[in-house]
């Protein structure tokens, strides 16, 4: 089975805050980061359970292998949505 991926408008502004940041250092690093991002996201949609749970509030977390950015994430039937997108250093 595969399932929609859906983006809540917080993991939108995260993506456009993470790229603005990079952008300023290095298109090549904001291009490579975002697609590694994208690239973990549609894992999600093949294997909803690919990461742990967090006890008690319904959401999974997934850390990017190559980039440390940490995507949080909740199963809602066919539907995986995309919560919260962040660097583990900056305050979520």
């Amino acid at each position: 089975m595969r399932y929609k991926i859906v983006y809540g408008e917080r993991a939108l502004k995260n993506l456009e805050s993470i790229e603005a940041y990079l952008v300023e250092r290095s298109q090549d690093s904001a291009r490579n980061v975002l697609a590694e991002i994208k690239f973990s996201i549609e894992l999600f949609g093949k294997f909803p359970s690919i990461d742990r749970e967090l006890p008690g509030l319904g959401m999974r977390t997934y850390l990017a292998r190559r980039y440390p950015y940490r995507i949080q994430y909740r199963v809602v039937g066919a539907t995986i949505e995309v919560l919260q997108i962040y660097h583990p250093r900056q305050n979520s």
